[in-house]
């Protein structure tokens, strides 16, 4: 195969000082040579055709190919390489923080907090430069639970669908403590349950459930 063919076309579909979503599309053979997004995480969504992904995180390597529907990630400080394997191929990129406007190099590092307390102080508001300049140093400050080497109990990383959500309820800050607040959200919670029930085998007709926010929510709503 010859490993130069970058038969490739990128487009931008959507982009924040969050993130931004990419739409490549493919032609067989095409390559994304081995690289790096610095410090900012890649998930990849296979939407038409078979890849070939080559992870590098230092220690290990990893070959995986990826059909439709499959979710690849590519940590902060790891490379990847990724190989068209079918005649036409479709991939969505979501990148947090967007890697067109990366300014933070440095690797993770951990800093007395007593250096922060005159930046947090409390006593004027912080004006919306100040916050973003503060916000990015944070980003340096926090441990990545998208590496593979993070193995927490409880949680590691974050799907690219997830993030697009959780921009979508901070823009609309709705509820749905009420059906007049948010009729639409309501009406996709019961079908996310109904479908639950359904991957259960319970009988729709006669299933009930609620969306909770954490597993302690959900205990004490058990316990209820």
């Amino acid at each position: 195969m010859n490993k130069t063919n970058k038969n490739y076309e990128r487009k931008v579909l959507y982009k924040t000082d969050a993130f931004e979503i990419v739409s490549i599309q493919w032609e067989k053979n095409s390559i994304s040579e081995l690289h790096s997004h610095g410090w900012s995480h890649c998930h990849v969504l296979i939407e038409e055709g078979l890849f070939e992904n080559q992870l590098d995180l230092g220690l290990k390597k990893e070959i995986r190919l990826l059909e439709p529907g499959q979710v690849i990630t590519t940590p902060i400080g790891a490379k990847h390489e990724v190989i068209c394997k079918s005649e036409k191929g479709k991939t969505l990129h979501v990148y947090s923080p967007p890697v067109s406007e990366l300014k933070i190099k440095e690797r993770f590092s951990s800093v007395d907090c007593e250096s922060l307390y005159p930046e947090l102080s409390l006593s004027e508001p912080i004006a919306i430069h100040k916050l973003e300049k503060l916000l990015q140093f944070l980003k340096t400050q926090t441990v990545s639970t998208n590496s593979p080497y993070f193995m927490n109990q409880l949680f590691a990383g974050i799907l690219p669908q997830t993030l697009m959500a959780e921009e979508f309820i901070a823009h609309t800050r709705t509820t749905l403590a009420t059906y007049e607040a948010s009729s639409i959200h309501t009406k996709m919670e019961v079908e996310v349950i109904q479908n639950l029930s359904q991957q259960i085998g319970w009988p729709t007709h006669s299933s009930n459930g609620i969306s909770v926010p954490g597993g302690s929510a959900a205990n004490f709503m058990a316990v209820h």
